[in-house]
């Protein structure tokens, strides 16, 4: 494995039977059969609802894109939309788009990992390390639904590829290949090269400064082509970075550890914690049981060891501390861990155990990978599809002029959801104020976006849009209420008058038929259904009350008031 010159150094090191080298034509047949074999093992959990908040923001992107209004939200992924309008051409349909982009990118990346493996081992390397990625329950997840982290696999190939080759073949031609490496990482997930910079400069040190310069020029120049389209379409340098600041500020700061030990942090780290036993323990167990038996460490080259530790360990460390939003942020790091997994077993069943043991534990840990994730596709994509189309199913049967939809607003599911497929109705979120007090409201428009002083807002912004007082009152004109998501439906003070209807993946649909004049009450924290006072539901037609727009009200009963702005979130 490695070179031969590493295999004469290490003399303790016999690799048997995977040593033997496949033939030209033997390895090609290998990189042709798992093509097909992706993409047929990713035929049948396609996902044929948007997955979540973010697949949303993409599916409107192919049609407009402005992160202003999160259309993807910043920093915006321009290649990666880019190659889902391509697809888009082919198959109309968004959502199925994107999710053969997810697909395409699967495959790139599993022969990215093939090649991963064959440069730093040999052939038989690069297909168990292929395998091993193939059949990961996190990849096989996302390469199905309309996100972006199959994409985000290969731009941390492309970078790990370009940095490798510095490091064993420095010269020009390495340095270019690099900086065409980081400027097309940069398109596809611009965060890769902040995640992923420790790895690049390790494989600029090999080089001569010129070399370095030439590598920072070609990727400072080539990125120049997604990077100004980028800005451009986002309202200018200052705007993107407005946008950006924005998101950063309501997401990654609150859940950062330099901020101190928080709720936020803690359920960071739950998450991280939840998608590492799911996507690397397995591996990491059968990999490194042999070493911790024998008590010493496996011999591998330095420069590898620590190629792989500044690819694998600086991700880890900013999810651990700072931010980890979804599960499929792991994917960046999964090719150098399916590498490792695979360097390890190989050695282990190279110096103590026989050839076939080797292969029995490869086939064992394929099995219970393939098991996992076959459960796992059921439990999140199938069981989504079927409550998704459901709802959609049974809210259809309801008139759009007559009925509201009530939801968890603050980065639900549930309010991107139904705001996205049911464009028609009116889809009210509530959520915690700026004062961090539960009542406010905020309403979803498809395609529209209402002024808000002289900017428009994205929807992730709602922070911006909380009122300081969050004791709300909201009066709709409808027929009927209907409330999505579990967080608002524990909230319903009288759930009996109340029609629930149960849907697949334990969520059901809360319905309230409306025959006389109501406002929901969310003062004390939970639905209240109220009848009006006095002259309050008088002074909300006079103000103009919500029948295209929502407006926020806010205060007592005796003395309603309306926000200054109109609120409407265009998806």
């Amino acid at each position: 494995m490695f070179t031969d010159a590493s295999r004469a150094s290490s003399p303790g090191l016999r690799w048997t039977t995977w040593q033997a080298r496949l033939s030209p034509h033997r390895w090609s047949l290998a990189l042709a059969g798992f093509v097909v074999i992706t993409i047929l093992t990713r035929l049948p959990f396609q996902s044929r609802v948007p997955f979540n908040w973010d697949s949303v923001n993409y599916l409107l992107a192919l049609q407009h894109f402005d992160t202003r209004i999160h259309q993807p939200h910043p920093p915006g992924n321009p290649l990666y939309v880019l190659t889902g309008k391509a697809f888009a051409l082919i198959s109309g349909e968004p959502n199925q788009a994107l999710v053969w982009t997810s697909i395409f990118f699967a495959v790139v990346a599993v022969l990215g990992t093939a090649v991963l493996g064959r440069q730093l081992g040999d052939e038989a390397a690069g297909v168990w390390a292929a395998l091993l990625l193939l059949v990961n329950p996190l990849f096989w997840l996302y390469s199905e639904v309309a996100l972006s982290y199959t994409a985000e696999a290969v731009a941390g190939l492309v970078v790990g590829l370009a940095v490798w080759r510095c490091r064993t073949h420095p010269g020009r031609h390495s340095a270019a290949l690099l900086g065409l490496a980081l400027a097309l990482a940069g398109g596809l997930r611009p965060t890769v090269l902040i995640l992923l910079g420790p790895l690049a400069l390790f494989g600029l040190f090999p080089l001569t400064w010129r070399q370095r310069a030439l590598a920072l020029t070609v990727g400072g120049l080539l990125s120049l082509a997604w990077a100004v389209p980028l800005v451009a379409l986002s309202g200018g340098p200052s705007q993107y970075w407005r946008s950006l600041q924005a998101l950063t500020t309501n997401q990654v700061s609150e859940s950062s550890l330099l901020n101190g030990v928080s709720t936020y942090w803690l359920l960071n780290l739950l998450h991280l914690a939840s998608a590492l036993i799911i996507g690397l323990l397995p591996v990491a167990i059968v990999a490194t049981y042999p070493f911790l038996r024998r008590r010493r460490l496996p011999a591998l080259r330095r420069d590898m060891w620590l190629f792989l530790i500044l690819w694998i360990a600086p991700p880890l460390i900013f999810f651990f501390a700072v931010h980890f939003g979804q599960w499929g942020y792991l994917l960046l790091v999964l090719p150098a861990s399916s590498v490792l997994a695979t360097v390890l077993l190989l050695q282990a069943s190279s110096t103590g155990q026989t050839a076939w043991q080797g292969h029995v534990s490869f086939l064992l840990l394929l099995a219970s990978q393939i098991s996992a994730a076959l459960v796992f596709q059921r439990m999140t994509i199938v069981e989504h599809d079927r409550a998704w189309q459901e709802t959609v199913r049974l809210v259809r049967t309801l008139p759009p002029t007559g009925t509201v939809i009530l939801t968890p607003a603050q980065y639900a599911s549930e309010f991107r959801l139904a705001g996205y497929l049911l464009p028609e109705y009116r889809v009210i979120g509530v959520g915690h104020g700026l004062d961090g007090r539960w009542g406010a409201v905020i309403m979803s428009q498809h395609w529209q976006i209402a002024a808000i002083g002289e900017q428009r807002q994205p929807p992730e912004m709602v922070q911006a849009l909380r009122l300081t007082e969050t004791e709300v009152v909201y009066c709709p004109t409808a027929e009927t209420l209907v409330i999505l998501g579990k967080d608002l439906q524990r909230r319903i003070a009288d759930p009996l008058a109340w029609g629930m209807v149960a849907l697949p993946a334990d969520r059901a649909l809360y319905l309230y038929p409306v025959s006389r004049p109501i406002c929901v009450d969310f003062s004390d924290g939970r639905v209240n259904i109220i009848e009006p006072r006095g002259g309050l539901q008088h002074e909300a037609r006079l103000r103009g009350h919500i029948e295209t727009l929502p407006r926020l009200w806010v205060g007592d009963y005796q003395k309603p008031r309306r926000y200054d702005t109109e609120v409407a979130l265009s998806y």
